[in-house]
């Protein structure tokens, strides 16, 4: 079968790649109907929940290669000695604090014959000590009075008081793969875990995950829980990497999610904006993780089977609580909870293999089913693509495919939104804008885009310069310079230089003196000379995430209209609302945000131009084609290459990103879904 529709899929992660481990029942096109824009996607292939060979490729390939897994809180090892068991491969993988207070991980195993060293989930120990001939190994994996090797490690490390391993050693550092989090997990109290059930669901792991990610099925199978967080009321936040979140409101009267809908007594760990809602949030591939007002539940999904899935399930409360606060309200009810969600999963993975079963499409509702899909079948794409170079056949496959038009919304290149959104106030709008930009400081961005590599390939050939390319190429004394116009120089280590990110929403921001000097020493090109932020954003990746975050005192004070315009939008939440400016005969250069295959969905954002002279335009990934934005107010997917002609005047537009209201956007796509 040489054709590419029905070549078959296959891998195991070597050496970085994706070596052929054996056939999986799926062809290209299957899997291409995955990767489609939601609006025509296509689920899974049942066969993806029910053959050895897929499970065989996913433990490798999902759970092994790149990914770093979840394994519990720190506070579960809090002190030297104190070591868990993480059921992530056979023999498990322990974790352990060190005497020297690090987190190590290793195989479960002896370097002597093989034995396992431990069987419970939890414990303490002053060393390790294989029950099998009595070798022993310090915390730290050494051997003691023995010529053994040690015990093999595996990479640990926590972050926002969560404990992970990663049994890839290639890959990316835990801050890095895991960028993208919700805020509200970095600012939790400090807890304390009142309970840890586990239990095996008769489906596939990937059932389980999916079933967390829609809310449509509360009404006939939660009506518990649909009474206190309505499934209308639900919103998905859906990103560029491994992170997806999700808001529900509760009801009028609901203090939490339990029998009594009460908190009685328990204090809240939400952040002070989140009391009213429920966020729910999944790190792929299997944890999952729903803040509640006053508590924490964590799922961590382990496949045993293509048919078994252990989850291990944890419920915290503020550490403040007293010990014998009564938690049976909140327990007993997820309790049920859990429970009808494992019987209809359970029922769904016999569905599944029914030859009257053939998946057709997702419901307008599933928009968090198809991000997880997409990301299982972009490792099944990367199979395909290795085992094409493996096996020399003569089509090739790409991953992720790359379209010969726009990905637009709905099969247009871009909502126009001015018959949706009162525009009558732009003359207005434009006129404080204008007048405010005068009287605020603004900063200047958008000058590492080839850096980052986000421009349309031709665009790495036109003559402006990048600052991102400027720094990677200081010597020792050129940074050190450089760094002294940073706010505080000490914290840059100039032998350190290469690890460092520098820009707007990264960890060091540069400073008004550090951009002149790029600008005035080595000519940087930036295209928005006068943005400023109405609401500031710390990381690109919590843009949808309004969570800790307001308008500005001096935005509230210099741009009124402005800052009512865009609160009256129709978000639930607001993570970033941006003016952004060019100087006469600026242009931005073409980019786009996110990879078309890798993002997980358009992203949720409103643009408009009071004064209606901004050219944006969007191109095909071949460059064959332009189109120019002709509207006020927009809505536009930026995996599009996009970018601003150039114009002999000033211009400017807000961008403003966060989460619409998901009555807004249904009503929206029937009215301009092609």
């Amino acid at each position: 079968m040489g054709v590419h529709g029905d070549r078959r899929l296959g891998g195991e992660r070597r050496s970085g790649r994706l070596a052929v481990l054996g056939p999986l029942p799926f062809s290209a096109d299957e899997i291409r109907a995955v990767l489609e824009p939601f609006a025509s996607a296509r689920p899974l292939p049942p066969r993806a929940y029910r053959d050895e060979a897929v499970l065989a490729f996913e433990r490798a390939a999902v759970f092994g290669a790149g990914s770093w897994l979840c394994v519990g809180r720190e506070d579960e090892i809090a002190e030297p000695g104190q070591w868990l068991l993480a059921p992530l491969t056979e023999e498990g993988i322990l974790v352990v604090r060190g005497a020297d207070g690090e987190v190590r991980a290793f195989y479960n195993v002896c370097p002597h014959r093989g034995a396992t060293l431990v069987e419970a989930a939890s414990g303490c120990v002053a060393r390790l000590e294989c029950p099998y001939h009595g070798f022993a190994f310090g915390l730290d994996g050494a051997p003691i009075h023995h010529a053994l090797p040690g015990l093999t490690p595996v990479r640990a490390g926590a972050l926002h008081g969560l404990l992970f391993v990663c049994l890839d050693a290639e890959a990316p550092a835990l801050a890095r793969a895991l960028a993208g989090a919700p805020p509200w997990l970095a600012q939790l109290p400090r807890l304390r875990r009142v309970r840890r059930v586990r239990w095996e669901t008769r489906a596939n792991w990937k059932l389980c995950v999916e079933n967390f990610q829609e809310a449509h099925h509360f009404p006939v199978i939660h009506p518990a829980l649909e009474a206190l967080t309505p499934c209308q009321s639900s919103a998905s936040v859906l990103g560029d990497g491994p992170w997806f979140t999700g808001i529900m409101d509760l009801v009028e009267g609901a203090e939490t999610v339990s029998k009594s809908g009460r908190r009685n007594g328990r204090l809240f760990i939400a952040p002070e904006d989140a009391r009213r809602r429920v966020c729910d949030a999944h790190l792929f591939p299997g944890l999952l993780l729903s803040l509640q007002p006053d508590y924490l539940l964590t799922y961590r999904v382990h496949p045993r089977a293509v048919d078994r899935t252990e989850i291990i399930a944890d419920t915290f409360v503020h550490a403040s609580c007293p010990e014998d606060l009564d938690l049976a309200d909140v327990l007993d009810f997820w309790e049920q909870v859990n429970a009808e969600d494992r019987a209809i999963c359970e029922r769904q993975q016999i569905g599944v293999g029914s030859r009257g079963f053939t998946p057709t499409a997702y419901a307008p509702v599933e928009d968090g089913v198809h991000a997880f899909d997409r990301l299982v079948a972009q490792r099944y794409a990367t199979s395909l693509l290795d085992a094409d170079e493996e096996e020399e056949e003569e089509e090739e496959v790409s991953q992720p495919p790359r379209p010969s038009r726009l990905w637009g919304i709905w099969g247009r290149p871009y909502i126009d939104l001015s018959g949706d959104i009162d525009t009558s106030s732009f003359p207005v709008l434009d006129d404080e804008i204008a007048y405010g930009l005068a009287r605020v400081e603004t900063e200047r961005t958008g000058g590492s885009l080839k850096w980052m590599n986000v421009v349309a390939p031709w665009v790495h050939a036109d003559p402006y310069l990048d600052y991102g390319h400027v720094i990677a190429r200081f010597t020792r004394e050129e940074f050190v310079r450089f760094a002294s116009l940073a706010e505080d120089p000490g914290a840059l280590d100039p032998d350190r230089r290469g690890e460092y990110t520098f820009g707007d929403e990264t960890d060091h921001p540069l400073t008004p003196a550090q951009v002149r000097y790029l600008l005035y020493r080595h000519g940087v090109y930036w295209p928005w000379r006068h943005a400023y932020h109405l609401l500031e954003n710390q990381r690109w990746e919590d843009k949808h995430s309004g969570a800790g975050k307001g308008f500005s005192a001096e935005a509230r004070a210099v741009f009124p209209r402005t800052v009512a315009f865009v609160e009256g939008l129709p978000f639930t939440e607001i993570g970033r609302a941006v003016i952004f400016g060019l100087e006469a005969n600026d242009h931005a250069p073409l980019h786009r945000d996110s990879e078309p295959g890798q993002a997980l969905s358009v992203a949720q954002s409103i643009s408009f131009s009071p004064r209606g002279n901004k050219r944006l335009y969007l191109v095909d990934p071949e460059g064959g084609s332009r189109t120019v934005v002709q509207a006020p107010v927009y809505w536009f997917n930026d995996m599009d290459y996009h970018g601003v002609l150039p114009d002999p005047f000033f211009r400017y537009s807000v961008r403003v990103d966060g989460v619409f209201e998901p009555a807004w956007v249904r009503a929206l796509e029937r009215k301009h879904r092609r």
